[in-house]
């Protein structure tokens, strides 16, 4: 439901977010995906290490990635400014709001 970096700008792009965005839709109709208050701990293993995660919703209205926000939700890196214009790309008609990050 992502589509990773290393597709920015590339060939197949747009075949691959129409791909995306329908999986979205999909998920959504056939209720995979659930409301849920609150957080989810996920924990999932790949090559043998724990990867964890949380998964949350968030008010992106709140977000704001500039250098010294005080903003209720903000970055915690530096953002790459010229890398947004793709990023909002993939989000335009996207029927949810993605961010993935494992550690």
């Amino acid at each position: 439901m992502v589509l990773p970096e290393v597709y920015l700008e590339k060939p197949g792009e747009a075949e691959r977010i129409q791909h995306i965005q329908s999986s979205m839709r999909s998920y959504l109709d056939k209720g995979i995906l659930q409301p849920h208050a609150g957080l989810i701990y996920v924990e999932r293993e790949v090559a043998g290490r724990a990867r964890k995660g949380i998964v949350l919703c968030l008010d992106l209205e709140q977000y704001d990635y500039t250098k010294g926000s005080t903003s209720l939700i903000r970055a915690t890196e530096g953002t790459i400014v010229e890398r947004l214009p793709p990023r909002m790309k993939i989000r335009q008609g996207a029927a949810l709001e993605l961010r993935i990050s494992w550690c």
